[in-house]
């Protein structure tokens, strides 16, 4: 009986820190831009069917802004593909640059949009920043990039 006890007890205890350890590891997943980076791009790797995304202009220039404005620009991109193209995640390099994007898929022919906006506040001087748009497209990510010269 002793020992069914013991068995019980320690099922229980390796139980609550497995999932104490669960908890952690996706709380480090959420903090961990490269991790999230590698789970998109596996996610998107399950798909067959890939897509071409082509972008107006992957690139804009801010020119020189004052500090504290908090700027935004929309990148909009075609699909050029065959098969509906979804975007899994865009990923900034840091917490000043914010980015939404199209969650539904953009049908072949159709546009879809990336804004950003971009904090100036503590980011004096030239600041150039590159976000990795992941998406079922061939090479698996793309990129969108920004630049400004913020001032006082």
């Amino acid at each position: 009986m002793i020992r069914i006890y013991t068995l019980l007890a320690a099922t229980i205890l390796i139980g609550a820190v497995s999932s104490c350890s669960n908890n952690e590891n996706e709380n480090a997943l959420k903090n961990d831009p490269v991790a999230q980076e590698q789970m998109a791009r596996d996610s998107v790797k399950n798909s067959m069917e890939t897509a071409n995304i082509a972008f107006t202009a992957s690139h804009h220039d801010f020119g020189k802004v004052k500090e504290g404005e908090k700027l935004t620009h929309t990148f909009m991109f075609q699909n050029t593909g065959e098969y509906p193209l979804y975007i899994s995640n865009v990923i900034s390099p840091c917490g000043c640059t914010v980015p939404e994007y199209d969650k539904q898929p953009i049908l072949p022919g159709k546009e879809g949009k990336i804004t950003i906006e971009f904090n100036t506040q503590g980011r004096l001087g030239n600041q150039e920043k590159k976000l990795t748009v992941i998406a079922n497209i061939p090479q698996e990510h793309t990129y969108v990039s920004f630049k400004a010269e913020v001032e006082e």
